[in-house]
Formats: C-alpha cells, sequence, structure tokens
C-alpha cells in the first residue's frame, strides 16, 4: 500500500495503510517505496512493449499480499478495551504517539 497524501481521501485510507505497515513489521516484510515502485512499473512498461506482456494494470506490490487476511481478521477484531489483544492503541501504534 503506498503512503501518498491521497490516503486521507479514502475512508479509513491512512488507518489501513497504519495497519499493514504494523503488520509488515510483525511479519519482517520490506516496505516498497514509491520510488521503487515506479521503477518497477518502468520496467514492466518495456517489457510490455518488448515482450508483449498483455497485464495493463500489474500489481507490483504483491510482496505484501500474503498478509491481506491477517489485515481483515485484525480489523475486525480491533476494539477500545485496554485489556483486549486488539486494543487498537496496540496495533496502529504510529497513528497514536505520546
Amino acid at each position: 500500500m503506498m503512503r501518498t497524501r491521497a490516503l486521507s481521501f479514502i475512508p479509513s485510507g491512512v488507518m489501513m495503510a497504519c495497519l499493514t505497515e504494523t503488520l509488515m513489521q510483525k511479519d519482517g516484510v520490506r516496505h516498497v517505496g514509491i520510488p521503487e515502485l515506479a521503477l518497477g512499473m518502468l520496467d514492466y512498461t518495456g517489457k510490455a512493449l518488448t515482450e508483449g506482456y498483455d497485464n495493463p494494470f500489474p500489481r507490483l506490490d504483491s510482496h505484501d499480499s500474503h498478509l491481506d487476511l491477517w489485515l481483515f481478521e485484525v480489523m475486525a477484531r480491533l476494539n477500545n478495551n485496554e485489556d483486549s489483544d486488539f486494543y487498537y492503541k496496540r496495533w496502529l501504534p504510529s497513528l497514536y504517539t505520546e
């Protein structure tokens, strides 16, 4: 998930990005930044022109797709009970730094 200024225009976009960031840290998945995604797109475009790739919308950020189910399960269980394992401040520390 790209961390851009446009995330704030998507309902819960910033929260989902922060939660994805937390899950990636817990699972040891490296974050792919916008410049790296841009270079990947240029590479894919070049291969599409020379090698005939057919997919017009490649997913270049699929390195974290194995976390999707975990993301949805955690989102469904987030709550405001401080004694819970799914207390929202435990899973979204970058939103609630004091």
